[in-house]
């Protein structure tokens, strides 16, 4: 058979086409993600995920916007980086170790979610190094997901290891509590390094 409209939650079978065009997502009928080519899908079903909505800055504006994510990652307690370009998302409660940023990288945290991560010793909980390296927080309406951020000795909550600057961070919602270890920032370097940009 053919989908020419699948709503998230939706099943596509065996032998089903999606074919190129736009398909709608509950509950905001004006988001569509759009696909290029038809997918075939070959075993299985495959899983439609749905626009996620998150707060965000305008600088044009200055005032805070909602805005809709329509590709993203759920963070899991097996995540241990986040890609350059890539967004992520907290759906639930997640307690792991540190989490490396390789390049720059978005994060949604969830109404009602947490993550909490712990650095190593040297290094930060969720580590930004560097020139280059970035990190954008952003939450929802009610903007009650948590982040908690502990460094390892000498490092950062968020941001740098021991002897290393931290990168970019920039919280746009939720609630974020970093905290360092022996002598590094909650937020920005490790110890005896700079912080980057907050």
């Amino acid at each position: 058979g053919t989908a020419y409209r699948v709503l998230p939650g939706d099943d596509v079978f065996v032998g089903y086409t999606l074919e190129a065009g736009y398909f709608s997502h509950a509950p905001n009928p004006l988001a569509y993600r759009s696909v290029e080519g038809d997918i075939t899908v070959d075993a299985g079903s495959i899983e439609i995920l749905p626009y996620l909505p998150y707060r965000a800055w305008n600088e044009e504006t200055r005032q805070m916007e909602e805005r809709f994510c329509p590709e993203y990652t759920v963070v899991t307690n097996g995540t241990t980086a986040f890609e350059d370009g890539k967004w992520y998302v907290v759906t639930n409660s997640i307690k792991r170790g540190r989490i490396e940023v390789n390049g720059s990288a978005h994060l949604i945290l969830c109404d009602g979610a947490r993550l909490e991560t712990k650095g190593a010793i040297g290094t930060a909980a969720i580590i930004v190094e560097g020139w280059g390296k970035s990190l954008s927080i952003y939450g929802q309406s009610e903007g009650t997901g948590e982040l908690e951020a502990t460094g390892g000795d000498y490092g950062a909550g968020i941001g740098g290891g021991m002897y290393r600057s931290g990168g970019t961070i920039t919280i746009n919602g939720g609630k974020v509590t970093a905290t360092g270890c022996l002598g590094g920032a909650g937020i920005g370097g490790g110890d005896e390094l700079s912080s980057g940009t907050v």
